[in-house]
């Protein structure tokens, strides 16, 4: 058998392989954004706070604060969420942002989304966290 049969015989062999399915070229997809950034401000307590942090271990403390959160839809009679007040923002590898707002320990809601009631129980007490962690810069 010459080279040019055998070349031609190779390439129809891989052809056939790859049609069907026996090579799959894997997906790639395209990782996850993470955070880049946290800001923070409170004045759950009346003592205004704001923060800003870009070392890994003093966003995680508030990425755990906002994990540990338990939140379920407001009773129908919550009557709108009372005074107080705590702005989380996320800053994502991507440029995006992530809002979470926090009313008298009380209410949450991500974004434009719905408020839900806290259970602040489980969490650790945010006023304590930001002022253990001073900003970073």
């Amino acid at each position: 058998m010459n080279l040019s049969k055998k070349a031609a015989l190779t390439s129809a062999a891989l052809a056939a392989l790859l049609l069907s399915g026996f090579c799959r070229v894997p997906k790639v997809t395209p990782p996850m954004p993470w955070v880049v950034k946290v800001t923070a401000e409170s004045d759950l307590e009346g003592i205004p706070l704001r923060r800003e942090y870009t070392a890994s271990p003093k966003m995680e403390a508030v990425l755990g604060y906002l994990r540990a959160l338990q939140v379920t839809p407001p009773p129908p009679d919550a009557g709108g969420p009372p005074d107080g007040s705590c702005r989380i923002e996320l800053t994502l590898s991507d440029g995006s942002k992530r809002v979470y707002f926090q009313r008298s320990n009380r209410y949450l809601r991500k974004d434009d989304g719905p408020w839900r009631t806290v259970d602040p129980a489980p969490a650790p007490d945010l006023p304590a966290l930001l002022s253990r962690f001073p900003s970073d810069g």
